[in-house]
């Protein structure tokens, strides 16, 4: 793919936040095996880019069901993901609010067993163009 620039104009105070999250849920629930953090992405028109963040982890996984509540926990008013997951909820639905506010998008592909894949996609303006 495309090599980096290297200059972004973003929140990143936001984006360390973000990243802190992810990485410590990925710590949290890999008991054997590894934890990666993979950046690419591409330009998209007007001088902005694409950039993408992958958090992929050999943890413990977590199924369909679970998935699909993961991010509005707390909207949702549903303490099972919660207590299975030791309290994470709270930290993955400030990290999609995080992601929205820079209108991006936060994801998740993960089964039980097999560990997760957490990504995030955020349009970035590069810094040569400002």
């Amino acid at each position: 793919g495309e090599s980096l620039p290297r200059l972004f104009l973003g929140d990143g105070a936001r984006i360390q936040q973000l990243l802190h999250s992810l990485l410590d849920n990925a710590v949290k629930f890999t008991h054997d095996g590894s934890v990666k953090v993979a950046v690419s992405g591409y330009s998209l028109q007007s001088g902005r880019y694409l950039m993408r963040i992958d958090v992929r982890d050999t943890g413990i996984g977590i199924s369909a069901e679970q998935r699909d509540k993961l991010f509005d926990v707390f909207t949702q008013g549903d303490n099972s993901i919660t207590r299975a997951y030791g309290g994470s909820g709270m930290g993955l639905a400030i990290c999609s609010r995080l992601v929205k506010l820079m209108e991006g998008n936060l994801g998740v592909d993960s089964e039980p067993g097999r560990g997760s894949l957490f990504w995030v996609e955020l349009p970035l303006r590069l810094y040569r163009e400002v």
